[in-house]
């Protein structure tokens, strides 16, 4: 069976009654009010906030523009690619306008540049200091109960601070500030970020996938210091590491986006009464993440960010890990696993930024009848031989999937490495450059991850420093 590859990476609630929502909505608020402080290691830099000079009770105004944002309408706006509004309800989204203020007016809006289920991310200005920042702000109800967010909020202090001296802390995101917010949905938990740029495959997509060899290298060099930063310093598992979770940072941030802003201003779709909550003074912003800003020198620098799902070592607070198609073996099978699992998606990274394409495909099934799973461990296999007897016998899910040989228990004419790292990368980069780059990683691609090298032993190998 071949290897296929692919050529890409990878409420309205019904309307109420002005007067019941007079009645209602105070009291949740003031449910949302209640001390969180009880979970979190934590306490609020500064007691709950509300940029509105109206009550906090009162839920006619979402915040106070600092100034008067520059912002184009968009009459034929696509709500469509933007995050779901009818969550823009009690315990949902908090209602942001361009050029509102965030913790006494310090952070001024500038731009939505993401969103997720559990947040909305804008471009804001941190007038304080001159600097831009990002602004994650999470939504009501993940701010109540979210046990996920308080973990990462504790995982990005322990990032931020555990040993500013290691070379690797530069290349980990850190928390720069966090605060709550009071609006007319709730109490938020908003968490301030240095604003950084494109991910990685911007980068490459830039580049129409070829960027020069010595800042590939350099990105790389750069991974396996951050790593070694969170597995040694910080004691963290990542578990999520791939192209859009490495970042660039950015040269001259403040006058590069600055011009940007002028050039594109921030689009909105106009008010539209029919969809959104009667108190509503906001209209829905489109999302516009920054330009590629190309590095201008060969060494541009990188960090690895979203902490979301990471783990402790040791102390694990989820077993379901790793995107499936950089999904190391352990994991997979669910073996005892730490931070070897991070070495093994690197590899996979490592592989795309040379090849421009994913190393494991597990949605080629040749037979829909073989689950995602079994057809990635069939391209393991073709790879890399046999699951070894020990990790067979460590996974819970082994017997689902493999015999005691290694194999296939359901998918037959697997053929133990029928395809050849070596032989693809020497296609493209010849047998010198493929043998230095392959005793790289055959370091990485080991099915049992004790005798995977360390983030610290890469971060020195040859290859990455000649």
């Amino acid at each position: 069976m071949s290897n296929p590859r692919a050529a890409g990476p990878f409420l309205t609630r019904p309307f109420v009654l002005v007067a019941l929502l007079a009645i209602a909505i105070p009291f949740i608020i003031t449910r949302f009010q209640s001390d969180i402080s009880r979970v979190l290691p934590w306490s609020p830099s500064s007691p709950a906030t509300t940029t509105s000079s109206v009550p906090v009770a009162q839920p006619s105004s979402t915040g106070s523009p600092t100034t008067q944002p520059d912002v184009r309408v968009l009459p034929d706006f696509d709500y469509s690619r933007e995050e779901d509004i009818t969550r823009y309800s009690l315990g949902g989204y908090h209602p942001v306008n361009i050029g509102d203020g965030f913790k006494d007016g310090r952070y001024v809006v500038r731009r939505k540049i993401g969103y997720g289920e559990f947040s909305t991310v804008w471009l804001a200005e941190d007038i304080q200091v001159n600097e831009f920042v990002a602004l994650k702000i999470l939504t009501g109800n993940s701010t109540e109960g979210g046990i996920d967010e308080v973990d990462e909020i504790n995982l990005l202090l322990r990032a931020s601070t555990a040993d500013v001296s290691h070379p690797g802390h530069k290349h980990v995101i850190g928390l720069r500030d966090h605060f709550y917010h009071v609006g007319p949905h709730g109490k938020h938990i908003c968490l301030v970020f240095d604003m950084l740029g494109r991910d990685i495959y911007a980068l490459l997509q830039h580049y129409d996938e070829a960027v020069p060899m010595n800042i590939i290298k350099s990105i790389i060099r750069q991974i396996f210091l951050g790593l070694d930063y969170l597995h040694t310093a910080c004691g963290i598992v990542h578990t999520d590491l791939k192209l859009d979770n490495v970042l660039l940072t950015l040269e001259d941030p403040y006058p590069r986006i600055s011009a940007d802003l002028a050039t594109n201003p921030p689009q909105v779709s106009p008010k539209q009464t029919s969809e959104f909550p009667p108190y509503s003074t906001f209209s829905v912003i489109k999302t516009q993440p920054l330009p590629v800003f190309v590095p201008s020198s060969d060494d541009p620098q990188i960090k690895i960010v979203d902490l979301g799902v990471a783990n402790w070592v040791g102390n694990h607070l989820r077993n379901e890990i790793q995107s499936l198609a950089l999904r190391s073996p352990e994991a997979l099978l669910r073996a005892p696993w730490e931070t070897p699992v991070d070495i093994w998606s690197v590899a996979c990274v490592i592989y795309y930024l040379m090849m421009g394409t994913e190393l494991f495909n597990p949605w080629a099934q040749e037979d829909p009848s073989w689950s995602t799973e079994e057809e990635l461990l069939a391209q393991m296999i073709e790879y890399f031989g046999p699951v070894p007897q020990s990790l067979v016998k460590s996974g819970k899910y082994s017997t689902d999937w493999l015999a005691d040989d290694g194999m296939l228990l359901h998918v037959a004419g697997i053929e133990p490495h029928a395809n050849s790292l070596h032989a693809n990368i020497a296609e493209f980069y010849g047998e010198e450059e493929a043998d230095d780059l392959m005793d790289l990683l055959g370091r990485m691609f080991r099915y049992e991850p004790e005798t995977r090298a360390t983030a610290a032993e890469l971060a020195k190998h040859p290859w990455l420093n000649n």
